[in-house]
């Protein structure tokens, strides 16, 4: 199924690629991670890297793949902000 399908069975239109993206995880984790929480990581790091730390924790094995979102988030984050500063 894709994306666009998914979301429109739902009855949610994104406005645009952040929020689209968002709903997907909020979506997937079950309403575990506000949907505030997840704009504000897409906002800091980058939809490809927030995209990539999401598909990562929804890898099978994982016993916790809201942990391992946040954890890589923050991880992405700091790395981020070490750069910029540089």
């Amino acid at each position: 199924m894709k994306p666009s399908d998914y979301l429109l069975r739902f009855k949610i239109v994104p406005q645009t690629k952040d929020q689209g993206l968002a709903t997907e995880i909020y979506e997937s984790f079950r309403r575990k991670v506000s949907f505030k929480c997840i704009i504000g990581i897409i906002t800091r790091n980058g939809w490809q890297a927030t995209f990539e730390n999401w598909s990562a924790s929804r890898r099978d094995g994982v016993k916790n793949p809201v942990a391992l979102f946040l954890w890589k988030s923050g991880q992405t984050a700091k790395v981020t902000k070490l750069d910029t500063v540089s």
